[in-house]
């Protein structure tokens, strides 16, 4: 492919709509957020009844929750626990570290505290669609002190548990397949999926992990412990 054809693909797919569908609990969060999307270049809103006719190139868009921590009684179902394989991005009030690391570790693909990082929030879409987290700084500097605490079997136990948390069920068995020798194909052929689609979820766990080869993803595999350089 020529660099002039390539630029030309690669500025059509960073033009590509992002779909997000609203969940809110309050009139007035739904009418602020909907008042910045609508003029946003490149997002699209759409009802949650039109979810499964309405797809991202990877097969996902993306979800936008209301956060209440005080509402328990109302309190969502957590991510891992629902059918969509949508990434959810939560939105709220400012939390404590804690409760945001435990949003983390529920397979949460965000958090946004607003009104202070309202300004973030068309970034911070584009970062869940592309396979990325958003979540404070803070947030990922806990994940890596607690990495550091921990004795080498430890480090290895815990940094294994945050690549699973990281990545989606499906990115998981990737993972798996292509840590196994398998061609892109023969990952396809496994776990019935075509292999475009093992090229896009490799993408999205290319860029979750902060690697760029399935020679990264290996050594990973084999020393989770290389997880600490997503927090460089």
């Amino acid at each position: 492919m020529s660099s002039l054809n390539r630029k030309i693909k690669e500025s059509s797919i960073e033009k590509r709509p992002i779909n997000v569908v609203l969940q809110t609990q309050t009139a007035v969060m739904g009418d602020l957020l909907r008042y910045v999307l609508q003029s946003a270049e490149g997002i699209v809103l759409i009802s949650q009844k039109s979810m499964d006719s309405h797809r991202l190139p990877n097969g996902e868009g993306v979800l936008i929750s209301e956060y209440n921590a005080q509402a328990t009684t109302t309190r969502f179902q957590s991510k891992k626990g629902q059918g969509s394989d949508w990434p959810r991005l939560l939105i709220g009030d400012v939390l404590p570290i804690e409760e945001e690391v435990s949003l983390f570790q529920c397979g949460e693909a965000g958090y946004l505290s607003l009104p202070n990082q309202l300004p973030f929030l068309v970034k911070s879409i584009a970062e869940v669609a592309n396979g990325g987290v958003w979540f404070s700084r803070n947030v990922l500097v806990g994940l890596q002190k607690s990495l550091g605490k921990n004795n080498r079997g430890e480090q290895s136990n815990c940094a294994s548990e945050l690549i699973k948390m990281l990545l989606t069920r499906r990115e998981y068995m990737v993972k798996q397949s292509v840590c196994l020798g398998l061609r892109n194909k023969e990952v396809a052929e496994r776990l019935s999926i075509s292999e475009k689609t093992v090229k896009l979820h490799l993408n999205r766990i290319f860029k979750k992990l902060s690697i760029t080869s399935r020679g990264e993803l290996m050594a990973l595999n084999q020393d989770p412990r290389g997880l600490s350089n997503l927090f460089l």
